[in-house]
């Protein structure tokens, strides 16, 4: 009887640290620099989700059936589109809340190497334009002041280049 009652008391225990986690909002990002981005941009309480595990290659990137519903249920989404992230991009599709492409309104360069005569949609290596996905990512949040002070620390980056 008593094992039970232990047994019941650990579930129960663990039952509820996983539903607190749940009942908090979530911002899902499409890959480590989005995610990055927004750790630094929300403020406590929030959590962020990156959909591409350490060491995969994001553009190559297949949906779980939990990858899917954390971006149905996500405060927003973050993605590059143009079909950096296709799975990503039919998912946003599917989903009825906020989602932000930060490759809309970007001006792609051409891309050199195994992308010659493509445009290169690798935007976050550059540390103006990544200071610019930044501030986007701030104004979709509203969190402007904690954007525009790592968007200050890129700007900062890229002069001591």
């Amino acid at each position: 009887m008593r094992a039970a009652f232990v047994l019941f008391l650990a579930l129960f225990v663990a039952g509820c640290g996983a539903s607190s986690k749940a009942d908090r909002p979530s911002v899902v990002a499409g890959f480590y620099p989005l995610a990055w981005a927004a750790e630094r941009i929300v403020g406590p309480g929030v959590d962020v989700v990156n959909l591409t595990p350490a060491g995969a290659e994001p553009h190559d990137l297949e949906l779980t059936p939990s990858d899917v519903e954390a971006i149905d249920h996500a405060r927003l989404v973050l993605y590059l589109g143009n079909g950096f992230q296709p799975a990503v991009e039919k998912a946003v599709e599917d989903r009825s809340g906020p989602s932000l492409d930060l490759l809309g309104g970007q001006q792609l360069a051409p891309g050199a190497g195994e992308q010659q005569g493509e445009l290169d949609p690798h935007i976050w290596l550059d540390p103006v334009r990544f200071a610019r996905i930044v501030v986007a990512i701030g104004a979709a949040l509203h969190r402007e002041p904690a954007a525009e002070a790592v968007a200050g620390r890129l700007r900062r980056l890229d002069m001591e280049y």
